[in-house]
């Protein structure tokens, strides 16, 4: 039967949330009086080229990532700001077919002689 404790135990380890463990480094050919064999300084430099690969190729895929990015919030905002200008005549428009001047409805004379007979009370 397992205890309560070594239950929690297994359960924090097997957690997701925490980094994998860090892989160990490939071990280097040393020559007897502690420096690299020519074979060894060889394989290191390989190595140490082939990160730097790595990390250049890491580096541009972050470069291209925030330049995507840029476009997409460009585009957004153009898309936005063209929603926005629709939207904004649109409702331009509609106030000017309610307007009674349009309509045919509007006397001026006739508003005129309503706000003197409004102020003389």
């Amino acid at each position: 039967m397992m205890t309560e404790e070594y239950m929690y135990k297994r359960l924090m380890a097997a957690r997701l949330d925490k980094p994998p463990a860090p892989k160990p480094k490939p071990a280097l050919t040393v020559a007897s009086d502690h420096k690299l064999s020519v074979e060894g300084q060889r394989k290191k430099v390989a190595h140490e080229v082939q990160e730097l690969i790595e990390s250049e190729k890491n580096r541009q895929l972050c470069i291209e990532t925030h330049r995507q990015r840029q476009e997409r919030q460009r585009q957004e905002g153009l898309y936005y700001r063209r929603l926005y200008e629709a939207t904004a005549t649109a409702e331009y428009w509609s106030r000017q077919h309610d307007n009674p001047a349009r309509r045919g409805e509007y006397d001026p004379i006739a508003r005129f002689e309503r706000e003197i007979k409004d102020g003389a009370r």
